[in-house]
């Protein structure tokens, strides 16, 4: 995802997506909507998920998401 400049006019439900990494033994990958994932989203919102791209079955993580601006400083935390 880095390097995705964030401007509206991709349209909902349409996505960029990170290269595959493994952390814990599992691969991920992080799927960003800038302009939501659905229609409900109403293209106000941006959407981000982080999808387990393993075969895994029984998989718990627990993560943090920072957005930060241009200047590299931290915004917002997400926590789970």
């Amino acid at each position: 995802v880095d390097g995705y400049a964030l401007s509206k006019g991709m349209g909902i439900g349409k996505y960029v997506t990170s290269e595959i990494f493994t952390v814990g033994g599992h691969s991920w990958a992080v799927y960003f909507y800038p302009d939501g994932k659905s229609s409900e989203d109403n293209g106000t919102y941006v959407s981000l998920f982080i999808a387990l791209a393993s075969d895994a079955t029984d998989v718990r993580a627990l993560f943090e998401l920072s957005l930060m601006d241009q200047s590299g400083n931290e915004r917002h935390k997400v926590h789970t």
